[in-house]
């Protein structure tokens, strides 16, 4: 940094220093997001398995939030399902035939 008369060393430890903050004690969780529509036997497709939800919601539209660990199901930004199958890591119920 000529103009300045001072280093980028020096402008870093200076400025750039003391605004970093520190790492976040949890590693980064990638998320999926999708869209479905509840069928009329109250269950979504998502990656070639069926989740069922309530049944009140035949023909709604619901956002699946997935995870490496798990996954969920809201409607209008509720939370209305999360399948404890998913929680932990296991096959669903059923599988969409191939």
């Amino acid at each position: 940094m000529r103009r300045l008369g001072v280093s980028c060393r020096h402008l870093f430890e200076t400025v750039e220093r003391p605004a970093l903050a520190s790492l976040p004690a949890e590693d980064y969780e990638f998320t999926e997001w999708r869209l479905a529509r509840v069928s009329t036997d109250y269950h979504i497709e998502f990656k070639s398995f069926f989740y069922s939800v309530p049944h009140g919601l035949i023909r709604q539209q619901v956002d699946i939030r997935a995870t490496a660990r798990m996954i969920e199901i809201f409607h209008r930004g509720k939370r209305i399902a999360a399948p404890p199958e998913a929680l932990r890591g296991e096959s669903p119920c059923r599988q969409a035939p191939s």
